[in-house]
């Protein structure tokens, strides 16, 4: 039997409201549908309870003393309570179809038979394999890994009947992106010319090799930084952006050059110049 959990405070006939989820003691789950006190001819307070079960069974209604307790249903049964509901589903679906072939009611399918079903994770994918003895099939496609079991239940090859069983593709992970390390790799050069690599592939330079390790140290403390201040590599951008200007400047630039002017003084929308 399935353990209980006691209940926060006593529920009762005469405190239970319509859509509370009780059991009957053996482990059968019933949702309250309706709910009607009445009196007897003595004055005393009944309850009538209208329920139907949470499962296979049959509606009913329970009456008792507004005082008399019950048993409110835990989450343990009514998880066991809809799985034997959706089992019986399942079964009787199936039956009819069974039953209406069997009956020479429906016409008979052209290129086979294929019964499709959806279950919630790749673990109980593997459940249903293992129960027919067939391998889970994986596949990866748009990005997405997709899982599906499928079980040959026929043995006439001209008129095939097949199990399909799947289950929510996830997102593929992706692949872990190694972050670049930054260090010291080797220096060479003496006065005039010096160079230092840093372990990411960058390569300084300077006018001594200490020069080119002291511009190597900056990037290695702020990799984000391009061109360390004090290189002759930011020197070198620096010209290079002073000279764009001086054409944007003396017109010599495109029109859509990216360089922003301020605005004159009477001028309040601002913009290009």
């Amino acid at each position: 039997m399935t353990d209980r959990i006691p209940n926060p405070q006593p529920l009762t006939y005469g405190t239970v409201q319509p859509g509370t989820l009780v059991e009957d003691g053996d482990d059968n789950v019933f949702r309250v549908e309706h709910v009607a006190s009445w009196r007897n001819a003595v004055g005393a307070q009944y309850v009538s309870l209208t329920v139907v079960p949470l499962g296979p069974g049959a509606p009913g209604m329970w009456t008792e003393l507004a005082t008399i307790g019950l048993l409110l249903a835990s989450e343990g049964m009514v998880a066991d309570a809809r799985a034997r509901q959706q089992r019986s589903v399942i079964v009787s679906g199936l039956g009819l179809v069974a039953d209406r072939v069997r009956s020479h009611v429906l016409p008979l399918p052209t290129y086979g038979t294929h019964v499709s079903l959806t279950v919630g994770s790749p673990a109980e994918l593997g459940v249903w394999a293992d129960a027919f003895g067939v391998e889970v099939r994986e596949v990866v496609a748009s990005g997405r890994v997709h899982w599906s079991v499928t079980v040959d239940l026929g043995d006439d090859d001209a008129m095939s009947l097949s199990l399909n069983v799947s289950c929510l593709s996830t997102p593929v992970e992706p692949e872990p992106v190694p972050l670049p390390e930054h260090r010291h790799v080797a220096a060479s050069g003496g006065q005039g010319e010096g160079t230092a690599e840093c372990a990411c592939g960058q390569v300084f330079f300077g006018e001594s090799g200490g020069e080119a390790v002291a511009a190597l140290d900056q990037h290695i403390a702020n990799p984000e930084v391009r061109f360390p201040a004090g290189t002759p590599e930011r020197a070198a951008y620096a010209a290079e952006l002073t000279e764009e200007l001086g054409k944007f400047a003396r017109g010599e630039a495109p029109y859509e050059y990216p360089v922003t002017s301020p605005a004159p003084a009477d001028d309040t929308t601002g913009g290009d110049r």
